[in-house]
Parts: C-alpha cells; structure tokens; sequence
C-alpha cells in the first residue's frame, strides 16, 4: 500500500478542532485507531446514496454514525482526520479465495465431504492475509479443498492476530465442483432430497407439537387426561450442511467452469420441491460458463465473476462476462482478476474497466462489497458503511476508479492496516 499525502487542514477547521478539544490527524501520519471520525470526505456508502461532503465516525472499531458533514455530530474529544478531496469506501470482500491459505486443502473430483471445513487449515500468519489488508481487502471467503459435493467454506477478516479472531463466520457456504455426467446429479441431486425429507418431517413434527400444545392446555384446563406428545424426529447431523443450505442458512457456491457445467447443475436442481424456495445458489464461473445465461437465469442464480475480460470462443471478439451476465438480467457478485498480490492491488482499476464496459458504477462497488458480504452471511457486520458495522474502511486520494488514486489508509475493525510486508 501506497501512504498519501491528505489534504491540508484549513487553519479554521484546526482552531474549532482545538476549541472543541478534537484533535485534527493525518491520515498517513498518524491515523488514529478504534476511535476517530473522517471528516470533509466524499462517501461512498455501498448501502445508498453517496455523500458529497461527509463524516464516518468510528467508536470502539464500529461506525457509530455516517452522513452529510452538517448532519453528523462528533463526540467530544474524538481524534479527527480532515480528508477533504479523499473519498472514503467500504473494504472489499473477496468471496472465494484460498489467499493465505497452504497446499490444495485435500479432497478429489469423487469425494463427499459436507463435513470437511476451510477452518481446519486457517493461519492468521500467512503473508497472503497481510498483503490482502494492505490492498484493502478485510474479508476473504476461504474454500475448501476440492469436493464433488460437501466442504464448508469459512468468512474470515485479514490482518487477525489469531485464528479465534479471524473468524467472522464458519459456515459461510457449502462447496460444489461441478463435474459432467449422472454421477454428479445423481450425488447432488440424492443429497438434497434426503436432505429435504428431513426437513419435511421436522416441519410436520413441529406443527404436530404446536398442536398438541393447545390440547394439553385445553386438556388440563377441563381437566382431562393430556394428549400422547409427538416424538420429535432426529436430524442426522452428518446432513446438517445440507439442511443449512436448503434453510438458506449458508450459501450453496457451485464451481463452473463450462457451459455443460451449468447444463448438469440445471439437472441436479431441477426438481424445485426439493430444492425449495430459501436455498441461495451462487455459482462462480471460468471458462465459457458465463454462456449459459439463460440457465443460470433460470435457476435464479447469482453469479460470481472475476474482473477480467475473454474472447468469445472461436471469434476474436472481446467480452466481458460481468457486463454481459448483467445485461442478461443475472445478479452479479465481482472478484479480482486473479489472487495474486498485482490482482488484488489492480482490483480497483478492474472495477474501473468493468463499469467502463457498461456495468452500472453503483451496482459494482455494491457487487465488491455488501453483495459479496451477503453471500458470505456477513452483511451485518461487513461490506457498507452504515451504523453498527465494521469499521472495515479504504481512503482513497480520489475517486477510486480513476487511475491517479491511491490508497491512503486501510482500517480494519478500525485498526490501521500497516504497509505490505
């Protein structure tokens, strides 16, 4: 990370600042920890409306107000940074990645392992968690090793000091290579519907509990004899991943990497009674898998791509998938290039190209930012810049999306992130 220079404080604003016993920092210089507000920045908030001219203020590692400079009042005393003509964004959330992560994780195109998670081989001391601070990512979705079905996936914050607080979800979502064939429908298609009749048979046992609750009551009340009480059926809890994704409860992230990919997911999730309505299916496409739009589409998916641009197969026509998947009508959820540290540090200016190549400006800092917080399950916590979250936050120079601007300063949890190691 680049340190910058923030604009100058007018002598004005430093002598209200010492009036009012709040201390005017720079940024660069001496950027305050847990407690400060920023102050004369433009916001960009990932949850609405930008601020021209704004205030974010930070208590105890959380933003405890957001808004308009003439509508947010800082408390007394607060350490205050003066960033006029900086603008001042939501940390990026990468959500799958296997960044500061060793080896392949294990696993093969064959196995089935719902019960293998990411968290087993997390390691706050791994380079890649630091630089992808510094490069102003706060939260990576990390995967599993390689399954036909089953690995959990885990949302952690980089720059943790160790793993208990690097932690920000264990079950963010559920890991599925997809492979070509029947094997793989018949292994996707027979877990979710055991999975399903699981959950059929708690759902009717709870409404036969419900009403033998009302019985007893009218029994005891008359004085009767009560009612024999439904057993209650046992979940097998070697399927609860399963049951958590078909309760929307965590994400099902699919890997793709060809439109016959797509065409075997349809399959497998093609009877909607046991797929239902709360499961939340996000597929992350490689190779000419963004071809099958009207497939993903169908199967009410949201897409997760990288910021980079193809050729359309056998033609010399340049594409980008991310525009292209949006303009198919798809949700869109956007990662760096790639997961190397020039991938990460260029993930700004990739924005920049893609929103360039027509995705709508808002839509993609809300697609590298709470859109992908949401499918981690961390949108409460991370991904916007409004009260109660995170104090998870990039300054910029500029507009982020020009190529002139730099990163000023990176907090996490309102902690400064230090330069790249």
């Amino acid at each position: 990370m680049t340190g910058g220079v923030p604009a100058v404080v007018p002598v004005a604003v430093a002598v209200a600042a010492l009036l009012l016993g709040v201390g005017a920092a720079r940024a660069a210089d001496a950027p305050p920890s847990r407690d400060f507000a920023l102050s004369g920045c433009r916001v960009i908030t990932a949850a609405g409306d930008d601020v021209a001219d704004g205030v974010v203020v930070v208590e105890d590692g959380k933003i405890s107000a957001v808004g308009a400079r003439e509508d947010v009042t800082i408390p007394r005393g607060l350490a205050v940074v003066e960033a006029q003509g900086e603008v001042v964004t939501p940390a990026f959330v990468h959500v799958a990645t296997r960044i500061g992560l060793t080896g392949t994780g294990g696993g093969s195109a064959t196995s089935v392992d719902p019960a293998k998670s990411v968290g087993d081989e997390l390691d706050p001391w791994q380079a890649g968690n630091r630089w992808s601070a510094a490069n102003g990512f706060a939260t990576l979705g990390l995967l599993p090793g390689q399954c036909v079905v089953g690995g959990r996936g885990v949302a952690v914050r980089t720059a943790a000091e160790d793993v208990a607080s690097m932690v920000r979800r264990e079950d963010a979502f559920l890991r599925v290579d997809i492979a070509q064939g029947s094997r793989f429908v018949s292994t996707l298609a027979g877990q979710l519907s055991i999975a399903r009749k699981d959950l059929v048979a708690h759902d009717k046992w709870e409404r036969e509990h419900a009403a033998w609750e009302e019985a007893k009551k009218k029994a005891e009340a008359e004085k009767k004899k009560a009612p024999k009480e439904p057993k209650e059926p046992k979940l097998n809890e070697s399927r609860a991943p399963y049951h958590k994704v078909l309760r929307g409860e965590m994400a099902l992230l699919c890997l793709a990497d060809s439109t016959s990919d797509v065409l075997s997911l349809t399959e497998a999730l093609a009877d909607d009674a046991v797929r239902g309505d709360e499961l939340r299916l996000y597929v992350a496409l490689s190779g000419d898998a963004f071809r099958a739009a009207p497939q993903l589409l169908d199967l009410d998916a949201t897409c997760i791509v990288r910021t980079r641009t193809t050729s359309w197969p056998n033609t010399t026509q340049t594409i980008h998938p991310a525009v292209y998947l949006r303009n198919a009508g798809l949700d869109v959820v956007l990662t760096p290039r790639d997961d190397r540290r020039g991938g990460l540090r260029a993930y700004a200016l990739d924005l920049a190209k893609t929103v360039g190549a027509g995705f709508p400006r808002d839509l993609a800092w809300r697609a590298a930012t709470v859109d992908a917080a949401t499918l981690l399950g961390v949108e409460e916590t991370t991904g916007s810049l409004r009260k109660g979250r995170a104090a998870d936050l990039i300054l910029w120079s500029g507009d982020p999306l020009l190529a002139t601007s730099r990163v000023v300063r990176v907090w996490i949890d309102g902690e400064p992130v230090e330069d790249t190691p």
